[in-house]
């Protein structure tokens, strides 16, 4: 019985070689190819030695570079499965230098494509924070050592790990070195990670060092800038930029933010200029979300019948059912049933039902 344990496990160890390298027949069949890999998966299922159940786990992520070539999602969703697992392995063995070692080579092996990156998404579920620490610094370490043909590849899996563990300090260090020239872009998204984080702090000083921000940057970067004012507490500072950023960039989302923190009467101006300037547009869902949100039942009904009720047939049909749930605890119920009248369920909504 143990040798051919033995056996089978040397036969994955040696597929799943085959299948990393590209060189398995299989590997040009996309059919016999996942097969194959839910073959690799039941004979993995059937050791009992955990050790090496997670040495082939590893080695099974190991081989998503196949994600890149393959159609069906089928196989994302089977890596999926896969990181799954071997976190759920991972998070009862005791060895933890061995996972290490083991998420070390992930790592270093990284293709780029997300069949192991929720190994690193997930590190806080099985490593001890100093091991995942002195883990990161180790590959952080062999980045600046050797020249890695897939580098960026790497830095993303530190930046996961980071995530994970919301180590601001690693995340910025990990994306410097992808981007030593500090760049707009870069520095705003050190800058949102401190922020969600809520390290203020280093949001401040990464914000500071932006300089003449630009079209989507500058967008970021307002929109950052307004987070960073709520935390602090500094509400008309908030409210100037939030003005600011809904002028330069008129999208529903930042109307939305503004009309949370203006005062009623600054809100229906808003919503009022903006419906006013609706002719000859297709009807908009958020727009019809805000309007709901702030109880702003008189608008609503104007903006339909400015709008023309029958547009409501070319907005999706979920969305449209959860806002006249929205409506009916509000008590709005004949403004409820009006769009429902307009609700086009798709085909295959309809098939669900019977």
């Amino acid at each position: 019985m143990e040798k051919l344990s033995m056996k089978a496990e040397d036969l994955v160890r040696k597929t799943l070689c085959d299948i990393r390298e590209g060189r398995h027949p299989f590997c040009t069949h996309e059919e016999r190819l996942f097969e194959l890999l839910e073959k690799q998966v039941d004979l993995i299922d059937g050791i009992e030695d955990k050790k090496i159940k997670l040495e082939l786990l590893a080695r099974f992520l190991n081989t998503d570079a196949v994600l890149a070539e393959c159609e069906s999602d089928d196989f994302a969703d089977l890596y999926a499965d896969m990181a799954a697992y071997f976190v759920e392995e991972a998070e009862t063995f005791e060895d933890k230098e061995y996972l290490s070692a083991l998420v070390h080579d992930l790592a270093l092996r990284h293709t780029g494509e997300d069949g192991r990156s929720a190994v690193f998404l997930m590190l806080e579920n099985f490593l001890p924070e100093a091991t995942s620490t002195a883990l990161m610094e180790e590959i952080l370490e062999a980045v600046q050592v050797h020249a890695l043909d897939n580098y960026e590849y790497v830095i993303e899996a530190v930046c996961d790990m980071a995530d994970s563990l919301q180590k601001g300090d690693v995340y910025e260090r990990a994306r410097l070195l992808q981007d030593p020239d500090r760049s707009n872009a870069t520095l705003l998204d050190v800058a949102n990670f401190y922020m969600t984080a809520r390290d203020l702090k280093s949001t401040n000083r990464l914000l500071r060092e932006i300089k003449s921000p630009q079209g989507e940057d500058l967008e970021d970067y307002l929109d950052l800038k307004i987070a960073l004012l709520e935390a602090e507490g500094k509400k008309s500072e908030m409210v100037l930029l939030a003005e600011e950023l809904y002028e330069r960039f008129p999208k529903e989302m930042h109307l939305a933010k503004l009309c949370s923190i203006v005062e009623t009467n600054r809100r229906q101006v808003l919503l009022d200029r903006y419906i006013k300037l609706q002719s000859g547009s297709s009807i908009s869902l958020g727009f019809l979300q805000i309007l709901v949100a702030f109880n702003e039942f008189v608008r609503l009904e104007l903006y339909l019948e400015k709008m023309g009720e029958e547009q409501l047939t070319t907005l999706s049909a979920d969305a449209l059912t959860h806002l006249t749930q929205e409506l009916e605890e509000k008590g709005q119920i004949e403004l409820s049933n009006r769009i429902k009248e307009w609700i086009v369920e798709e085909p295959e909504d309809l098939r669900e039902k019977f």
